[in-house]
């Protein structure tokens, strides 16, 4: 494929995050469907960037887990994240750390981007994505923040269509 084919998508996902202390492990706010992220039926694209805009400024290191089909997730939000090793060996298709290095402090939150990302991913038809044009994505906390608001955190994912 020449490098001015396929297309570009921003995909924006904000967990619905507790108001209490995380611990470093926890799952941050809940299992999140990136709806019509590949162009079409078991596409594949490449997350490009990931940006994470955080209005209660905790700046907190975390980890993206990206899935090409819905994984069976134990946990629940502020809990120890618990993925069996057979979802994720059969599920998860890139794993992107969030440093708090990153993190660019504005007045009252924070910001950051992870650019050049360049994570091959593709999607798959099943049950629970009949369309084969979803992806999913969930948190993992690396430190212990404590939101202010359950929408403190807002992530938009760059993916380039294939």
């Amino acid at each position: 494929m020449g490098s001015n084919e396929g297309k570009s998508k921003l995909v924006t996902m904000t967990p619905v995050v507790d108001t209490a202390i995380y611990a470093s492990g926890d799952q941050l706010g809940s299992l999140i469907e990136l709806t019509n992220a590949m162009d079409d039926s078991s596409g594949t694209g490449t997350i490009v960037s990931v940006t994470v805009l955080d209005k209660a400024a905790q700046s907190s290191t975390a980890t993206l887990l990206i899935f090409n089909d819905k994984p069976v997730v134990a946990s629940v939000d502020n809990a120890a994240l618990n993925i069996s090793d057979a979802e994720m060996s059969s599920k998860c298709v890139g794993v992107i750390p969030i440093p708090t290095a990153s993190f660019v402090a504005l007045s009252a939150s924070s910001a950051m981007a992870v650019l050049n990302v360049q994570l091959l991913v593709n999607s798959v038809k099943s049950t629970d994505n009949a369309g084969g044009r979803s992806l999913w994505a969930i948190l993992r906390s690396g430190g212990t923040p404590t939101y202010t608001s359950t929408s403190d955190l807002t992530i938009k994912i760059g993916i380039r269509q294939d």
